[in-house]
């Protein structure tokens, strides 16, 4: 596969925005701490989400990557926080009651 685009794609195509401004994302993203849905939601946006879509929207627009991979129109995140929103409305909806994890030291109730 890498071979494949290898030959296909322009090596010489800069999909990622500059050296310094990634620099720049990765320092911002290790000084922020993932300890809730909004900051996973932070992460996974500016980190994989967009860098990914980046890649995907180029690779779509070369005729032999799409057909050999199959892209379509491309891809799609649900990882929004809309997504993330809605997650106790479908559990609810499916019967799936919601409980905190129990804690090493938290002894089990029986």
């Amino acid at each position: 596969m890498f071979g494949m685009l290898y030959e296909t794609f322009p090596a010489n195509r800069r999909l990622f925005k500059s050296r310094s401004f990634l620099s720049g994302l990765g320092t911002r993203v290790a000084k922020r701490k993932i300890n809730d849905e909004k900051a996973l939601e932070y992460f996974l946006h500016n980190s994989v989400e967009h860098q990914v879509r980046t890649i995907m929207d180029e690779l779509k627009n070369v005729e032999e990557i799409r057909r050999a991979l199959d892209l379509g129109d491309g891809t799609f995140s649900r990882t929004t926080h809309m997504q993330l929103a809605m997650l106790p409305k479908r559990l609810s909806a499916a019967g799936t009651r919601r409980h905190r994890p129990r804690h090493r030291n938290t002894p089990a109730s029986t």
